[in-house]
């Protein structure tokens, strides 16, 4: 038979369990304290808190020139880890299709008097987006390139030949437009100084678009320029012929790097381009275009030594996959080479001239500065290896309103579109205008010549 405890014996009883409790409670705190400590530990190393990860981005390349030092910091997503497409430490451009990028390149955005005043409104501001509003439909591929041929300095007055400077509205509205890359390299590109070199930088970066071509340090002119569309590493090495003797505008320290010079009368400089080209495939680029700003001007047909030149860069083994040429101010032929690599046969690009995508030159050969082609290819990654796998060109043409001198002066047209038309199309004034479109579908192809198709539009 149980008996009850005396109530002193109970009282004891009833201590030793509330301290027993006690240093449960104390143990239990300390262990969460403890854990709690170490998985903060652990997250501020592996990248911050939560709130940290939410509040900041990672840097991206339209922020700086592309050309830059890229960033490692990129995000990865568990699906880009699970990929056999090799990691990039290149900020990523997402693409329509995965390991395949679709790109156009256009001619010179050369701005002579007219077509800013054009673009002038009342409160002093330029709107340059009418030029680009039949065109811009077409500008659907990842990657879009034109060639910017001046300065671009706010701080300066506007100027036309022969020291172009041109509105900062000119990047916003061939953005716009669609275009999402700008080549500076020319030889207007030092037509503004030092100061206009250093200015037409600082625009493109405040509009937040890629582009290469002119530098201001050593650094940036040894860095490669390389962007990452789809998982591609795409390489752009930009070339000049000259500069107009413009460089004693540029302080002699700088002359070295402010851009990337070459003769394009000799081959002299074919071994120093192939370098800059294999530097880039080192740097991590997986396709590389080499943009030459070259030629005699006003003619249909490039040098004998262009093409020397030309062929030269796509047949070495590391060569160039696409060389895109601009200067002419006309279009000039198109070449697809098929060139023997240690891999097998592979498709390379020669576009000796593009000719001017937007532009009103005074001149004799006024017809010819007015058409243009838009040059349409498409990459594919094959294996370890990333391959040209379509080619096409689009004719183009800058249609004026003689009796305007609005910014409905201007369009950038698809010339197939109308030249096609079984009447005349509303946007063309007279029949004299609709039969220069005509006149320019005829022409342009025979120019370029069939290596590969003609796009109506």
């Amino acid at each position: 038979m149980s008996s009850t405890p005396p109530p002193a014996q109970r009282r004891r009883r009833k201590k030793r369990r509330a301290r027993h409790l006690l240093r449960l409670f104390l143990i239990a705190l300390f262990i969460t304290i403890l854990v709690g400590g170490a998985i903060w530990g652990i997250s501020s190393l592996l990248g911050g808190s939560p709130e940290d990860s939410s509040s900041s981005s990672a840097p991206s390349s339209a922020n700086s020139e592309v050309s830059s030092i890229p960033s490692s910091s990129t995000p990865v997503s568990s699906e880009e880890e699970e990929s056999s497409t090799p990691s990039s430490p290149y900020p990523l451009h997402e693409t329509k299709t995965k390991d395949t990028v679709t790109m156009q390149f256009m001619g010179d955005i050369l701005l002579h008097k007219q077509p800013v005043a054009s673009a002038k409104q009342e409160d002093g501001t330029y709107d340059f987006s009418p030029y680009f509003s039949l065109i811009s439909p077409y500008l659907t591929a990842d990657l879009k390139i034109a060639n910017m041929e001046g300065a671009v300095d706010p701080s300066q007055e506007p100027s036309s030949y022969p020291c172009f400077n041109y509105p900062s509205e000119i990047i916003r509205d061939a953005m716009g437009a669609g275009i999402n890359f700008f080549t500076t390299s020319n030889n207007h590109s030092f037509d503004k100084g030092w100061k206009g070199l250093v200015a037409t930088r600082e625009s493109m970066i405040e509009a937040g678009v890629d582009f290469c071509g002119t530098y201001e340090t050593q650094e940036q002119y040894d860095t490669p320029c390389i962007v990452n569309y789809g998982g591609i590493n795409i390489g752009i090495v930009p070339y000049s012929y000259g500069h107009n003797g413009m460089i004693v505008t540029i302080p002699e320290e700088n002359q070295p790097f402010a851009m990337r010079l070459f003769n394009h009368d000799s081959m002299e400089d074919v071994p120093r381009i192939l370098q800059d080209i294999k530097d880039c495939r080192e740097a991590g680029a997986d396709f590389v275009i080499l943009s030459l700003h070259w030629g005699a001007e006003y003619q249909d047909e490039p040098t004998a030594m262009q093409r020397k030149i030309a062929e030269a860069l796509i047949e070495d083994e590391e060569g160039a996959d696409i060389v895109l040429g601009n200067h002419s101010h006309c279009v000039q032929p198109v070449e697809l080479h098929t060139v023997q690599t240690s891999s097998g046969p592979k498709d390379r690009l020669i576009v000796y001239s593009m000719g001017n995508f937007i532009a009103d030159q005074s001149s004799v050969h006024k017809s010819r500065t007015r058409t243009s082609q838009m040059i349409e290819v498409t990459i594919k990654r094959q294996g370890d290896e990333v391959v040209l796998t379509d080619a096409a060109y689009m004719p183009l043409m800058t249609y004026i309103r003689e009796d305007i001198k609005t910014s409905d002066r201007y369009r950038i047209i698809p010339v197939g579109k109308y030249a096609t038309a079984e009447t005349r199309p509303s946007i063309f004034a007279t029949d004299a205008d609709w039969q220069f479109c005509k006149d320019a579908w005829e022409r342009i192809p025979s120019v370029t010549g069939d290596s590969i198709p003609c796009l109506a539009g």
